[in-house]
């Protein structure tokens, strides 16, 4: 983002989600999940750290959990269940700890893919979903 005078903007900031839940969240055929880290926090010598400790995310139509291009996030005690395609996705992360993430029951789309080609599925995606990726 820009400011009033054309120059590069930084925001900072940190993301404290504890014992919540995420019900019907996210969007469908894409990589918006129902909790998204994307570009956050990319510093590696930063003092601030997100968290998300306690969470519960299900029935969402898409990801249930997606940190990419992102550092400095602490997971914990996460259950993620009733999702599509992906349960959780890490890629393109740095100093990203997931200590206690649950994911179960995650459903393949509704998708009928051109030449009969497979769609990716899974509960945990770990640096798999772009290619030539830095983790």
């Amino acid at each position: 983002m820009l400011d009033s005078n054309g120059n590069p903007r930084t925001y900072a900031g940190q993301t404290v989600l504890s014992h919540v839940e995420l019900y019907k969240m996210g969007q469908l055929n894409n990589q918006k999940a129902g909790l998204r880290f994307e570009n956050s926090n990319q510093a590696i010598d930063s003092t601030t750290k997100s968290s998300v400790e306690g969470v519960s995310i299900h029935q969402n139509k898409g990801f249930g959990l997606s940190v990419k291009l992102s550092s400095n996030i602490s997971l914990k005690n996460i259950d993620i269940f009733d999702t599509e395609q992906i349960g959780a996705s890490l890629d393109q992360t740095t100093n990203v700890s997931a200590d206690s993430v649950n994911v179960f029951g995650v459903r393949r789309r509704d998708l009928i893919l051109k030449d009969n080609l497979a769609d990716y599925e899974c509960c945990f995606a770990v640096c798999s979903l772009t290619e030539k990726t830095k983790c």
